[in-house]
Formats: structure tokens, C-alpha cells, sequence
């Protein structure tokens, strides 16, 4: 898989954010993507991060939300049209075009069945970065600016995430119902624990 970032670093990720802005300062979108990458990096410590995979996921992080500006109920199907046919990703070949929407777009629950145009390898990929966005994007599924995750671990068996909040309850509901697909790919419970 090629780096998305050859593509895009020249781009300005923040104007195109700013174009179908939904919220000020992109503060839920800034919190996914570290989450998402914290989560990345201790599932990859131990072997050569393959940062092609890396970046496809922070870009993915940082777009999920797009379709917000035009209906927050389907936002994620908007999400991967606005990735599919805004001009600003016109810059990239149509594969990672097609992974990056499927990816952004399959955050909520279900994956589009356009995967089913890209080789195995590519799918696992798809599949596996998926799962890790919706763990990100349900922890801070409230978009509440001061609710942060304090620390993940990651044991053989569990993804344990610490935040510092009084009712995690919400949250925790959250964590289970999009993080089904996460057990299946990473084979690991994802836990939220109070800090």
C-alpha cells in the first residue's frame, strides 16, 4: 500500500475540515486521531510500524466526520462520498481514495460492500484500522472537551483504556457496541477503566 501521506501533506487538512465544519476548532476530530494512533502505535510496538498503515489511519481519524455537515444521522455514508467526490482528493490514486472512505466511513458500524473491490491483503487492512477508529471515536463519542483518555496499556487479552470522569457508564456502553470488530481482528477486549 502506498503512503496517503505523499499525497496529502501538501494539502491543508484543516481547510478542508473548515469547509464542512460542524464544530469549532476540530477538537473531536483532533482527539480520535490521537487516540487512534496511541492505540495504533502500542498495538505495533514490537514490530516495525508500517507507517503507510499509520498515516492511512490518522487521515482516516481526522475525516471521519465530514458528513456531519450535511445529516448527523448518516453522517458516515456522507462522509465516504465526501471523500470519493470532493476535489480535494483528487490528488490521490482511486485505491487509496476508496480505502480512505471506507475506512472514515465505516467508523459508525457497518463497512461499505464496496470492500469487496480491493485484494485480501487490502481488506484485513481496511478491516483492522476500521476497528481501531471506532474504539477512538467512541471514547470520546460525547464530544465533551474535557473527558481525555489518561493512558492505554495493551495485555495479550485486553486493550485497557484509563480516563479521568466520574460516570464512564456512557462511555463504557459505547466502547462495547463499536468494539466488535476490534476483538475480531486484534483478538483483545476492549476495557475502560476509571483513572
Amino acid at each position: 500500500m502506498e503512503n496517503i501521506d505523499i499525497f496529502l501533506k501538501n494539502n491543508n487538512t484543516f481547510e478542508l475540515l473548515n469547509k464542512y465544519a460542524y464544530e469549532d476548532e476540530h477538537v473531536h476530530e483532533k482527539k480520535v486521531t490521537i487516540y487512534a494512533l496511541m492505540i495504533f502505535d502500542l498495538l505495533n510496538k514490537d514490530m516495525l510500524t508500517v507507517f503507510s498503515h499509520r498515516n492511512m489511519l490518522k487521515y482516516s481519524s481526522f475525516f471521519h466526520d465530514l458528513g456531519r455537515f450535511i445529516n448527523k444521522k448518516n453522517h458516515h455514508k456522507h462522509t465516504r462520498y465526501i471523500i470519493l467526490y470532493d476535489k480535494y482528493f483528487d490528488c490521490l490514486p482511486y485505491n487509496l481514495r476508496s480505502m480512505l472512505s471506507l475506512i472514515a466511513g465505516g467508523h459508525k458500524k457497518s463497512i461499505d460492500k464496496d470492500i469487496k473491490y480491493h485484494d485480501l491483503h487490502e481488506q484485513q487492512i481496511i478491516m483492522k484500522l476500521t476497528s481501531i477508529l471506532r474504539i477512538a471515536d467512541a471514547l470520546d463519542n460525547r464530544h465533551n472537551k474535557n473527558i481525555a483518555v489518561k493512558k492505554i496499556e495493551v495485555t495479550p487479552t485486553e486493550l485497557i483504556i484509563f480516563m479521568q470522569e466520574e460516570d464512564l457508564s456512557k462511555i463504557s456502553r459505547k466502547l462495547h457496541k463499536k468494539s466488535a470488530l476490534f476483538k475480531e481482528y486484534y483478538n483483545k477486549e476492549a476495557v475502560l477503566k476509571p483513572l
